[in-house]
């Protein structure tokens, strides 16, 4: 299975979120093998974009990478989303 991991706060590491999705992406990757885990895109830091990105953009990223389960992994994933969604 083809992971995709939400990388909105890869650009701000230093973050509970941050840290959460490099070591989380870290574990998947050992445990799925490197092709199977995808880190989709950093974070702006601005705020529309941020939103933008949020309902649109990692979705149509995730589609794109051929991913089959989408994690966002904070409290702001898709409201709609065509593909599973933790």
């Amino acid at each position: 299975m083809k992971v995709g991991l939400s990388g909105e706060f890869l650009s701000r590491p230093w973050t509970g979120s941050g840290q959460y999705t490099l070591h989380l992406a870290a574990q998947l990757r050992q445990l799925l093998g490197d092709q199977q885990v995808v880190l989709l895109g950093q974070g702006t830091g601005r705020p529309l974009a941020k939103l933008w990105w949020e309902q649109v953009g990692v979705v149509r990223a995730a589609r794109a990478a051929g991913v089959e389960l989408l994690h966002v992994p904070y409290f702001g994933p898709p409201l709609r989303s065509p593909l599973p969604l933790v």
